[in-house]
C-alpha cells in the first residue's frame, strides 16, 4: 500500500548517485527485467530464455509444472494484445499505446509486431478528441480476430464488436491467453447442435 515514488523524488537520487555512477534521466519505464534499448524492448524474445530450472535446484523448491492452456489446432487467427510488460495481459485497452500482434496457426503462436496507437481517452480534460482515437486504433487493429485485454470500457467494446472483433477480458500470461482465445474464438463458430426429442418427430 505505498504510494509510487515521485519523478522528482526520483530525480533527486539520481542527481546523488551520478556522483558515483552516470545516470539516465529519459528512462519510458524502470523495470529490472528490461533487455533492450530504451527504444526497442526485446524482454518479449527472452521470455523462456533463463536459469528457472537452477532457482528451482538452488532454492530447494521443484516447481509444480502447470498443464500449458490448448487450444484447437485447426484455427487460423491474429490477436491485438494489451500489455504492459510484453509477457503477461496486464493494461487496460484505455491505457494502450501500443498492441502486441500475435498470430495463432494451427496451434504455433508467434509474435508478428508491434503496432503504435494514441491512448484513447484517459480522463475527462483527454477526450476532446475521443471518437477519432477510437477511429484510429481500430484502423490499426482492424484485421485481428480479436483484442485480449487486462479491462475495456462498453463503449469501445461495441465499437470493436461492431467490426467482428471480438473483445476478451483476462489476466493471463500472453500465450496462454491467445491459446484460450483462440479456443473460445474456434467454439462460437461452431454452430451448437441441439438432440433429438421426441416432440420434434
Amino acid at each position: 500500500d505505498l504510494p509510487l515514488v515521485s519523478n522528482v523524488e526520483l530525480n533527486e537520487m539520481r542527481k546523488k548517485c551520478e556522483v558515483d555512477i552516470k545516470q539516465m534521466y529519459h528512462c519510458r519505464q524502470c523495470r529490472a527485467d528490461a533487455i533492450g534499448t530504451l527504444s526497442e524492448d526485446h524482454s518479449i524474445d527472452f521470455r523462456n530464455i533463463g536459469c528457472e530450472g537452477c532457482i528451482s535446484k538452488c532454492s530447494g523448491k521443484a516447481e509444480k509444472n502447470e498443464p500449458e492452456e490448448t487450444a484447437p489446432e485447426g484455427g487460423k487467427y491474429k490477436f491485438a494484445i494489451s500489455s504492459k510488460s510484453g509477457i503477461n495481459i496486464d493494461q487496460h485497452f484505455g491505457h494502450a499505446n501500443e498492441f502486441y500482434i500475435y498470430s495463432y496457426d494451427q496451434g504455433r503462436i508467434r509474435l508478428l509486431e508491434k503496432r503504435n496507437v494514441d491512448k484513447y481517452c484517459m480522463g475527462i480534460y483527454d477526450c476532446v478528441d475521443e471518437e477519432d482515437k477510437m477511429s484510429k486504433i481500430v484502423r490499426t487493429i482492424e484485421d485481428c480476430d480479436g483484442v485480449i485485454v487486462l479491462r475495456i470500457g462498453e463503449e469501445p467494446r461495441e465499437k470493436l464488436e461492431a467490426k467482428n472483433i471480438k473483445v476478451m477480458e483476462m489476466y493471463d500470461s500472453i500465450n496462454k491467453a491467445v491459446a484460450k482465445a483462440a479456443k473460445e474464438l474456434e467454439k462460437a463458430a461452431k454452430p451448437e447442435i441441439l438432440p433429438i426429442t421426441e416432440s420434434d418427430n
